[in-house]
């Protein structure tokens, strides 16, 4: 959703169906080709569906595990998220940066490559964390954030004065900006990739002619329990109405996404 609100405040006229993959959140700790065969699927039933000009897989976890193999499979263009490792080295005095980022993320061949050509003359301080996502979850449903949890994992950080650039490896982490800046020195600069996507995303449509598109964005979750409550004042300020469930079965999906609304299956949502 960081993501989906950095494309919208660009203002390109586009219509967004955002396919979240709750059934199998968080991808930080899970295996690559078990994962990689998993976004494969969900792109796949996606593009059957959707009329698609142009796709973003907002995940960094995802992004270096399957970014490469989607853009082999399939014939739209692909935007992925990876860490601002070149924007960091670009912005860092001290030469000490800070990485947030999932275990899948931190571990990659790929943020080595990132670092040996980027930041090669840097310290990076890799922090692997599998709760963030949950606490930014948490706040996004409206709960307060557990600050020493949070402070907990930021001990490298704060045990590290000279740090003045964090990358924020993960698309969820920007909704906990405020609670990871405030017990560390105002002057780092906090590297969200929402932005450096949205602007990517908007050079491939202006690539292609535009489908038939509506003026509706439409958020689709995975798995069979219900969409909690207190999540949907969140979606909606990010411009989502329509909530659906989304099966993994291809069968199943045309009766789930399609346009009867029959309660569970469809729900429409308004900002508080």
């Amino acid at each position: 959703m960081t993501v989906v609100r950095a494309v919208l405040a660009q203002g390109s006229n586009v219509t967004i169906n955002y396919i979240a993959d709750r059934d199998w959140f968080p991808y930080g700790g899970l295996a690559g080709e078990k994962l990689a065969s998993r976004i494969e699927a969900l792109v796949a039933q996606a593009l059957e569906r959707f009329p698609v000009d142009a796709a973003v897989i907002a995940c960094n976890t995802a992004s270096t595990i399957v970014l490469d193999r989607l853009r082999a499979k399939f014939p739209v263009p692909f935007v992925g998220v990876v860490p601002a490792v070149k924007t960091a080295s670009e912005r860092s005095a001290s030469r000490v940066i800070g990485l947030l980022a999932t275990a899948n993320t931190v571990e990659s061949a790929y943020l080595d490559r990132l670092i040996k050509e980027y930041a090669a003359d840097c310290r990076v301080i890799r922090i692997a964390s599998p709760s963030l996502a949950d606490l930014a979850e948490a706040k996004a449903r409206g709960k307060s954030v557990d600050i020493a949890n949070l402070n907990e994992i930021l001990t490298p950080f704060t045990q590290t004065p000279e740090l003045d650039a964090v990358i924020l490896g993960c698309t969820h982490y920007p909704i906990l900006r405020d609670e990871l800046a405030a017990n560390l020195n105002p002057a780092i600069h906090w590297l969200d990739p929402a932005a450096a996507v949205a602007r990517q995303m908007s050079k491939q449509l202006a690539a292609v002619a535009p489908s038939a598109t509506s003026d509706e964005h439409k958020v689709y979750f995975t798995g069979t329990s219900p969409l909690p409550q207190d999540l949907r004042p969140f979606l909606a300020a990010a411009g989502f109405r329509r909530v659906k469930h989304w099966s993994s079965d291809p069968i199943s999906v045309e009766a789930a996404v399609g346009d009867n609304q029959d309660g569970d299956r469809a729900t429409i949502i308004k900002a508080k």
